[in-house]
């Protein structure tokens, strides 16, 4: 019996032999398949599979031509995107391409992706940016600039609505009304000679029925009577109501009218006119201020908390689109905070002078 040492085993018997050939095949294998080339490794059963998953039912035997084929189309394309690919990989100091990077470099390319989970705005816009971005307390002074801005809109739009002439205001209940004057009611002196008309004399010999149907038609016609009745009073009481809000209405028109032209007077503008070409020097400067509709500024604490609220309402708009519309924003403040309109619109303001956010129209940009 010949004795075997280690260093002159045979491979694939003893100790660690078979490990060692498995190892050599495997890098043999590697070698194979690094040196070959990309297009070289996808075959013509991977295009068939992938013409099979579009909807193709047969392919000429062209199709799979090295040259002008779709291995020719597969290497244009991939020499277009990859690179691409790769910086955007590099910029996010990534060595793995992901899915959104794909998605962003076809969207460049002209071909939008739509995907479970993919950010157009690769996830710049996060919670922790916005907070930094947007929840910063703002100093008293574009906090009383928004408010005297808005006092300014409110008296310009109020003169313009006075010199149109005054609208009636909208009732509390326009859609009964309008209900109402869709389908006038009928008024009890036309109703009564139709109804009796219609209904045929009684002979003088009825019996106990049909007496009790006669008092059951009368009994309903009173009743309906009744509700004509109270759909007129009620009627009566909304118009009354309309010309009471029309006239109020008018009279705030007027008194708008009368503040715009107060604010026009030369009493007011002379003074305004004098601190303007003194150039804000010397005792001039403090010149009174225009006069303007009584509109208390947020207090610092008020326009903190409705930033929050901003900040976290505008996210998903932002992670989707790369802006937020301004009009779903407020109705969203309306219905979740109960903040008005004019506290949304001043914490905006002062948003927009210290360069933190962009309006343009409806749209809500963040500035980066």
């Amino acid at each position: 019996m010949a004795l075997i040492t280690p260093g002159s085993a045979p491979a694939g018997s003893g100790r660690g032999g078979a490990r060692r050939s498995a190892a050599k095949s495997t890098a043999k294998r590697l070698a194979g398949l690094l040196g070959r080339s990309v297009v070289g490794g996808i075959t013509k059963h991977d295009f068939k599979r992938l013409a099979r998953r579009a909807g193709v039912k047969r392919i000429s035997a062209e199709c799979f031509d090295q040259t002008t084929g779709m291995p020719a189309v597969l290497v244009a394309w991939l020499r277009k995107v990859v690179p691409r690919l790769i910086i955007m990989a590099e910029h996010a100091r990534r060595h793995t391409v992901i899915s959104n990077d794909v998605a962003y470099v076809m969207k460049q390319l002209g071909t939008t992706m739509y995907g479970q989970g993919l950010d157009w705005t690769y996830g710049h816009y996060t919670r922790a940016f916005l907070q930094q971005r947007l929840e910063r307390r703002l100093p008293r002074v574009l906090l009383q600039a928004a408010a005297e801005a808005r006092a300014q809109s409110e008296a310009g739009s109020a003169g313009a609505a006075a010199q149109r002439g005054a609208t009636p205001a909208p009732s509390v209940n326009a859609a009964a009304e309008r209900r109402a004057a869709a389908s006038p009611a009928p008024s009890t002196a036309a109703t009564a000679p139709a109804t009796a008309a219609a209904e045929p004399a009684a002979p003088q010999s009825v019996d106990a029925s049909v007496a009790t149907g006669l008092g059951r038609a009368a009994a309903a016609r009173q009743r309906m009577e009744a509700e004509a009745a109270a759909l007129q009073a009620a009627r009566q009481q909304q118009q009354q109501q309309a010309e009471a809000a029309a006239a109020a209405a008018e009279g705030a028109g007027q008194a708008a009218a009368e503040a715009a032209a107060a604010l026009m007077s030369p009493e007011v503008q002379k003074p305004v006119a004098a601190a303007a070409a003194a150039g804000g020097k010397g005792p001039a400067s403090a010149a009174p201020a225009i006069p303007t509709p009584e509109v208390q500024p947020l207090t610092e604490e008020r326009a903190l908390a409705i930033q929050g609220w901003l900040s976290a309402a505008i996210q998903p708009a932002l992670s989707q689109r790369g802006y937020a519309s301004c009009k779903d924003l407020l109705t969203v403040m309306l219905a979740r905070h109960a903040c008005t309109a004019g506290e949304v619109r001043d914490v905006l303001f002062a948003l927009e002078r210290r360069q933190d956010i962009m309006l343009d129209g409806d749209d809500i940009y963040v500035c980066t």
